[in-house]
């Protein structure tokens, strides 16, 4: 059982060195996600598009993609879907 608390406290570390409770990306984007879709305009979900888009780009650069960025990029996944599809109901809208 010990090696389940190690696994543990290797975890809050790994949590802790990489700053999450202050710099959450992720945590930004689905702050902003959240306010909702309706009437934003096509210009700023291009800019929200582009801001993943480059943030993901940016984690790519490192050699391996590590479990801790699993769940962020599935959520970062599914944010550019949503804004997609939005686009794409704007300007068939229009």
């Amino acid at each position: 059982m010990s090696w389940i608390r190690g696994l543990f406290d290797a975890s809050c570390k790994e949590y802790d060195r990489l700053d999450r409770d202050k710099d959450d990306v992720v945590a930004k984007f689905e702050a902003e996600f959240e306010v909702g879709l309706e009437g934003l305009p096509e210009a700023d979900v291009r800019k929200r598009l582009v801001a993943i888009e480059r943030t993901l780009k940016e984690w790519s650069k490192g050699r391996k993609l590590y479990g801790h960025l699993y769940d962020d990029i599935l959520t970062m996944k599914y944010l550019h879907q949503r804004y997609t599809n939005y686009l794409r109901w704007l300007q068939w809208k229009t």
